[in-house]
């Protein structure tokens, strides 16, 4: 879906929906505003990556030195810990360990990562159970670890290039600027309608 398109179908809903079918306050610039600014929000609610091919990285290679290494620079990853929590399910960590080239490293919180820390049996990490985080940098344990690959979520590009989802994931984006506006009207009502309909397009 292109930014023009994106455009022309949050306006036509909303002059559909609304009593007094006016958007004459709704500016293109804000439109454009709102669409990067819920991208994120669009692989949250679908979790599925069936519907954004184009932002998948599988089999990424990387080379820890002294258990970790840097994200890679593409790497897409959410600012608040509620969202980074619900992006988890779409990471994934292979690494070479006791000749297992490929060997699924279990992801951990950093309070959980911090715990491993040889204190007993069952904290110390070992290459038959590897573990890894997220955090400035992608860190792993034991860290005599030296390869790895990661499956993540690219970097969406911006909305002026048009979106990179499939028909699912454009009407997701639709409802959430719609949200925005609503909210920007002050119209609670029809902004939960919006935000319900984006959750279900989530739960087809």
């Amino acid at each position: 879906m292109t930014l023009a398109e994106l455009r022309t179908r949050v306006k036509t809903q909303l002059r559909a929906e609304m009593s007094t079918p006016s958007v004459s306050d709704l500016d293109d610039n804000s439109i454009e505003q709102w669409g990067d600014e819920e991208l994120i929000n669009v692989i949250l609610i679908l979790k599925d990556s069936r519907h954004f091919p184009a932002l998948v990285s599988i089999d990424h290679s990387l080379t820890f030195t002294s258990g970790s290494v840097a994200l890679p620079s593409d790497f897409w990853w959410p600012k608040s810990a509620n969202q980074q929590e619900s992006m988890k399910d779409l990471l994934s960590l292979k690494v070479t360990a006791n000749a297992v080239t490929k060997r699924r490293a279990t992801p951990l919180t950093p309070s959980e990562f911090a715990g491993f820390d040889s204190s007993n049996f069952v904290l110390t990490p070992s290459t038959k159970f590897p573990v890894w985080m997220i955090a400035d940098q992608i860190y792993v344990k034991p860290t005599t670890i030296t390869a790895g690959y990661l499956d993540y979520i690219v970097e969406h590009q911006a909305i002026s290039s048009g979106t990179q989802f499939d028909a699912v994931g454009d009407n997701v984006l639709v409802q959430l600027v719609m949200a925005r506006y609503y909210d920007f009207r002050e119209l609670p009502d029809l902004q939960a309608q919006a935000l319900k309909r984006a959750n279900d397009y989530g739960n087809l």
